[in-house]
């Protein structure tokens, strides 16, 4: 099972490096004080202008100016930039991620021979530069709010899967009502499931009930 959960771990980073290494580079202090600058002189210019009142009065201009004049980049954001290798920089975040979430450690070694699969001339020297101890705190922290978060999805689907094999109520009219058949409460219960907001839990436990109706030769009939 760990070797099953490890190949899975490794071969979902490497189809998200595309989107991993695409993500944009946070604003640095120096140029969010150039946008707090270059905001205030705008807002110096156009103010008391008469033919630009029609623009400068809107709400949503306002309000995007104050925010603009008022701008500071988020704090606890990781250092990007693009010297060395960005692209390999965030595939090892990315790993280290993935390692913790798992396994709840970080392994250098194995982090390195990972890399290595796509950037052979990395070393354990390289991933432990990417790898702070700040670094490696934040990623903890990412991933016990992520588990916390999880659990409560769990408890939800454990519940929606609970709601869904109960039989419906009589009608209080007492007339006869036919109940819904296995495939229906199955439908319902996969569409309840898709509609998690963990949407990882959500695909995991779906494919498993999946698994579960091929292993059975269970067809879901249409209604």
């Amino acid at each position: 099972m760990a070797q099953q959960i490890y190949v899975a771990m490794v071969t979902g980073c490497i189809l998200s490096l595309e989107a991993t290494a695409s993500t944009p580079l946070p604003v640095t202090s120096q140029k969010a004080e150039r946008i707090r600058a270059a905001a205030r002189k705008l807002d110096d210019e156009v103010t008391d202008i008469a033919s630009l009142n029609f623009i400068t009065t809107e709400p949503m201009f306002r309000s995007g100016l104050e925010r603009l004049r008022d701008y500071y980049p988020p704090r606890n954001v990781p250092v990007r930039t693009r010297k060395g290798n960005p692209a390999r920089r965030q595939f090892i975040w990315a790993i280290a991620r993935a390692f913790y979430k798992h396994f709840h450690e970080f392994h250098i070694q194995a982090i390195t021979e990972i890399v290595a699969l796509l950037w052979p001339a990395t070393d354990e020297r390289n991933v432990r530069h990417e790898l702070t101890s700040e670094r490696k705190a934040e990623i903890a922290k990412a991933a016990e709010a992520e588990n916390i978060a999880s659990g409560r999805a769990a408890v939800e689907a454990t519940a929606l899967l609970s709601r869904a094999q109960r039989k419906p109520a009589p009608s209080p009219e007492g007339a006869l009502t036919s109940s819904p058949s296995d495939s229906q409460r199955l439908r319902d219960t996969l569409t309840m499931l898709q509609s998690l907001e963990d949407t990882e839990l959500a695909s995991s436990l779906v494919q498993g009930i999946q698994n579960i109706l091929a292993e059975f030769d269970f067809e879901l009939r249409d209604s």
